[in-house]
């Protein structure tokens, strides 16, 4: 699938450069325009999305939370990981955006008439390549405190990647760590097969929260 891509965008970016320098009838005709490798390939059919497949069930997010206070306990090393975790569950971030989050400017000051403080995210790091700036709930703050807490108390002046998230040998969480350790809590009954109402009592990835959340909030009613 990702080379078919690749192979399309690249047809495509040629299509839009012949037609600006307007030499299309060099290569192609009217009838049969211009002739297309990916047009010879038989793509298979789609599956349902996985959104159709699984439903999440926001309700079971207390246990989850306790679930993972407790993996925090019993291993203080993955303690950032599951501070990320705690703040991509109530932000509905993407897993690369809470990797990547920044420790300097992420907390903003209350705008005034405001009661909340702000969470601030730059555009390089959003996949829409646009900031993202929202209200910063007290949880989530009390989250990003004992980060930064934390990250002083261990590191002291010494010379650290600018991220809120640091594991203890001062870097970045490493890809796969965040659902590596979701999928080891156990919650009865959080995911749900929609096909056979199995029910399944173990999210299977970090990206998981970003669908709860969107669950969630479309529950409420937003």
């Amino acid at each position: 699938t990702s080379t078919y891509s690749a192979v399309k965008n690249l047809e495509d970016n040629v299509i839009r450069q012949l037609k600006r320098l307007k030499r299309m009838g060099d290569y192609a005709d009217d009838a049969n325009g211009f002739p297309k490798l990916t047009d010879t390939v038989v793509q298979p059919k789609k599956g349902a999305p996985r959104s159709k497949k699984l439903k999440i069930n926001p309700s079971k997010y207390g246990e989850l939370k306790v679930g993972l206070l407790q993996h925090a306990k019993n291993n203080p090393k993955d303690v950032p990981i599951v501070r990320a975790l705690i703040t991509q569950m109530y932000t509905g971030f993407r897993p690369k955006e809470i990797m990547g989050m920044p420790m300097k400017g992420t907390i903003r000051a209350a705008d005034a008439g405001s009661k909340s403080k702000g969470l601030f995210l730059p555009a390089d790091l959003a996949k829409m390549d646009e900031a993202m700036a929202i209200p910063l709930t007290p949880h989530v703050e009390g989250t990003f405190n004992a980060a930064i807490k934390s990250n002083s108390t261990r590191f002291g002046d010494k010379s650290i990647p600018d991220l809120m998230f640091l594991t203890d040998d001062g870097k970045k969480i490493p890809e796969g760590a965040m659902s590596r350790v979701l999928k080891s809590i156990k919650v009865p009954g959080i995911l749900e097969d929609a096909r056979t109402g199995e029910k399944i009592d173990y999210l299977t990835a970090a990206y998981d929260l970003r669908r709860g959340h969107a669950t969630y909030v479309k529950m409420l009613g937003f």
